[in-house]
């Protein structure tokens, strides 16, 4: 894999400001209600952290689609033309049936994930009457930790197939799906460290960062967006090099 080349490619364009400018707004309001719930108190019985919840909840939905789908229709782009630009945001049709795609899918395939999630809040609950357990929210959240684990890592592996033809039934394409693992397992394992890599630098920023929340909502949104670019370009070398 090329990896100065994914970090790159996206400023080779006349205006590839546009882009940004557009992704990144796009990303406000999921790093906006992400940074809001970052500032509440971590109580998951709390009302407000409850309320943030939902709210962040609703705009990884929504502007999920948009970025999820910007995503996977960049990386069909990319695999089907030579040059190095990215998708234009003019090609909305693309971006938001795909986006649909990816969240339909997704969404499938954590229904087991879901179940774990549910167990957790339900020994969480459980733990509420039992006055020494100080912190009984701890169940709910580490489950809540192995989810997300879970279910990035379930993107990885469905991504690839799906950004070939952006058809629905290509998440579910085992065959498609194995036979890229198998021809590029070492792409693929380089593909999972790279992206491990990058959202652990990205979380410590955003955790360990001390710039004033005022300048880091618009940096965090123009990373979010970055990071998209990143890896939808990863993710079709990855492919291009399991097709040869």
């Amino acid at each position: 894999m090329d990896i100065v080349k994914a970090f790159t490619y996206m400023f080779k364009e006349k205006n590839w400001y546009y882009n940004f400018i557009i992704g990144s707004t796009i990303a406000f309001p999921l790093c906006f209600s992400e940074n809001l719930l970052n500032l509440a108190g971590k109580n998951p019985f709390e009302a407000p952290y409850i309320l943030l919840c939902i709210l962040y909840g609703a705009c990884s939905i929504v502007v999920g689609i948009f970025l999820a789908g910007f995503l996977c229709a960049n990386a069909n782009y990319r695999l089907r033309n030579k040059d190095d630009k990215s998708i234009s945001w003019s090609n909305l049709d693309i971006i938001l049936l795909s986006g649909l795609k990816t969240i339909l899918a997704n969404f499938i395939y954590k229904i087991p994930l879901f179940i774990i999630l549910g167990f957790g809040l339900i020994a969480a609950l459980t733990a509420m009457f039992d006055l020494t357990n100080l912190n009984p929210g701890t169940y709910y959240t580490t489950s809540l930790k192995i989810v997300n684990a879970l279910g990035y890592l379930i993107e990885l592996i469905i991504l690839p197939a799906f950004i070939i033809d952006l058809k629905l039934d290509s998440f579910f394409n085992f065959k498609r799906i194995g036979q890229l693992i198998k021809n590029n397992t070492s792409g693929f394992l380089l593909l999972l460290l790279l992206s491990l890599i990058f959202t652990l630098i990205y979380s410590i920023c955003k955790t360990k960062s001390h710039i004033p929340l005022a300048l880091w909502i618009p940096l965090d949104c123009i990373l979010t967006f970055y990071m998209i670019l990143i890896k939808s370009d990863l993710i079709t070398q990855f492919v291009q090099e399991a097709k040869k």
